[in-house]
């Protein structure tokens, strides 16, 4: 079992830009037979892409797209349009649902947040082909000015031409193409689709890749002799957690007590787990329900949205102990066995579900609303 840490990471885009005029002496001017009249200066466009074209950031978008979808985390057209126009909101004026439908994958018409997310990097994709004129990735100054004027008018950038007609973009395409050489690769029995285990290994393959790319210290591509005993290393050290997890499991709901769990003991354990996952969560989030209403309004959320971040970024930085801005396997694995030292109680070399259970509820008391 591989353990994954998804990281929020604020990216600043701070962009200055100085206009000097120098004044003509009296003398000058005599010589002059007119005086040209002051160039006319363009308002200031009003910004509309910062967090969803430039820079684009995705928890933020994230928190705004589901503040607009509701519990089915899902995006429908009517959730779309009542979206628009408000407030903080995940729908900017250069938006179209028609647009956004372009990457809905499972055709079922409405927009999850990895749909949504393609979108938004295609969007940002083509503004920065046509407005980004010195290449470095940024919108700055003039540059910014004409992007924004552009998106304030409800214009988006076409595509090039040659460009996906689903209009996918290449990360979308990759994965498109990774998907049928993985079906090509496992497809036993050549019926065009995995089941089974066709799609275990499938899936086997798929995660040997990660961890690859994981531990991949140098980056040349492959594991050497240390990377790879560091990989499975970090691979055994999970399935033992796992296992451990998983018999701490069975013995605490196994009723009829014979090792196993019947689909009525597991229906019941998952009922459990979801109410006790609830019970944590809102004891959590209630903190920052600074009116007391039960419910967290919209600034509320920023405000937990932000500590979140801030947390996120202490994190980061102690797990990246070189300080190199890149996580590696072997960074995140010494963090994780500096946690297991630490939550370890019985010292047994393994986290028990309730020692798990300790662990997360302290890293989630470090995350705390600001004192008013």
């Amino acid at each position: 079992m591989n353990v994954k840490l998804n990281l929020a990471i604020l990216a600043a885009l701070l962009a200055s830009s100085a206009l000097a005029g120098a004044a003509e002496s009296e003398t000058d001017k005599s010589k002059s037979p007119t005086t040209r009249p002051a160039a006319k200066r363009l308002p200031k466009p009003r910004e509309v892409m910062k967090d969803a074209v430039d820079p684009f950031y995705p928890p933020k978008e994230r928190g705004r797209f589901f503040t607009a979808t509701g519990p089915d985390s899902e995006m429908s057209a009517d959730e779309f349009s009542a979206a628009r126009g408000k407030k903080d909101s995940f729908v900017r004026v250069f938006d179209t649902f028609k647009a956004m439908t372009r990457f809905d994958r499972n055709s079922n018409k409405t927009i999850d947040w990895f749909e949504a997310k393609a979108y938004r990097e295609d969007i940002r994709k083509r503004v920065l082909a046509v407005f980004d004129a010195d290449k470095d990735g940024k919108l700055k100054g003039p540059e910014r000015d004409k992007a924004n004027r552009m998106l304030a008018s409800g214009k988006v950038p076409p595509a090039k031409s040659g460009e996906s007609a689903s209009g996918r973009p290449s990360g979308a395409e990759d994965w498109e193409k990774r998907r049928a050489e993985m079906i090509a690769k496992h497809d036993a029995d050549k019926d065009g689709k995995l089941t089974g285990k066709e799609r275990q290994a499938a899936w086997d393959d798929i995660r040997k890749q990660w961890a690859t790319k994981a531990f991949d210290e140098n980056n040349d591509g492959k594991l050497d002799e240390e990377e790879a005993a560091a990989m499975k290393k970090a691979q055994a050290e999970g399935k033992a957690v796992y296992d451990r997890w998983r018999s701490d499991w069975v013995k605490k709901y196994d009723a009829d007590g014979d090792g196993e769990l019947s689909e009525e003991e597991s229906k019941i354990a998952r009922e459990k787990a979801a109410a006790e996952f609830r019970k944590l969560r809102d004891n959590w989030t209630s903190q920052w329900d600074a009116d007391g209403d039960g419910k967290l309004s919209d600034g509320e959320r920023k405000a937990m949205r932000e500590s979140v971040r801030n947390r996120a970024q202490e994190l980061r930085k102690e797990i990246d102990a070189d300080g190199d801005g890149r996580i590696t396997g072997q960074e995140t694995q010494a963090f994780f066995q500096k946690l297991r030292k630490t939550y370890d109680l019985d010292g047994d070399g393994t986290l028990s579900s309730e020692e798990t259970r300790a662990m997360i509820q302290d890293q989630m008391r470090r995350v705390r609303a600001p004192k008013p």
